[in-house]
Formats: structure tokens, C-alpha cells, sequence
């Protein structure tokens, strides 16, 4: 993957709650700037423009058709061994293949 968040504490005077999108030269690159009320900014660079963003609020996003069908966050505090245990436990396919199961 390509793409990346990064937030930092930079203090840029822009609206909290605004956002930028700009395309640089000469090749496209895809920023978004989000600039959040606590002064801090989430700034998303896609260099080859496959990346997806979804702004949905939180109540409807485990009813989103693109996310009802995604299993839990590797990164989150619930994920640990017994569930990635039990999510393959039952799978007959390569682990490189099951890791890679967003279900």
C-alpha cells in the first residue's frame, strides 16, 4: 500500500472542521488536509490514487454496505490471539490467505 494518514500538531490556521484537497504536479497525488477542532491535522497522501475514504458517522458504520462485511481492527484493543485463533480455526486455506480475509 501506497497511501498514508498521518495527524501532527502542527498549529496551521485553518477552520476546525474544514478540510483541503489538493492535487500536486507533475504527477496527481491525492492530499486531504482535515483540520480538527483540538488544533491537531489529519492529512491523507495517495501518490497512486487507489485509496478510499469513507466519512460516516459512527452509528451507521457497521451497517455500511462496504463495511458490514469487515472482521475486527488488527489494531484495536479487542483483537487478540483467541480471536484471531477462532476466526481461523475453521478456515482450509494458507495462513497468508486467511490473514488476508478482511471477513
Amino acid at each position: 500500500m501506497s497511501g498514508s494518514f498521518r495527524v501532527s500538531q502542527e498549529h496551521v490556521k485553518a477552520r476546525p472542521g474544514s478540510s483541503t484537497m489538493r492535487a500536486r504536479r507533475p504527477r496527481p497525488m491525492i492530499t486531504w488536509c482535515f483540520h480538527m477542532s483540538s488544533g491537531a491535522t489529519v492529512t491523507y497522501n495517495d501518490p497512486r490514487r487507489f485509496g478510499l475514504m469513507l466519512i460516516v458517522p459512527r452509528r451507521d458504520l457497521a451497517s455500511h454496505p462496504l463495511m458490514r462485511d469487515v472482521g475486527p481492527e488488527p489494531l484495536g484493543n479487542a483483537f487478540d490471539a483467541n480471536l484471531l485463533a477462532a476466526a481461523c480455526a475453521l478456515k482450509k486455506t494458507s495462513l497468508k490467505a486467511a490473514l488476508l480475509d478482511k471477513r
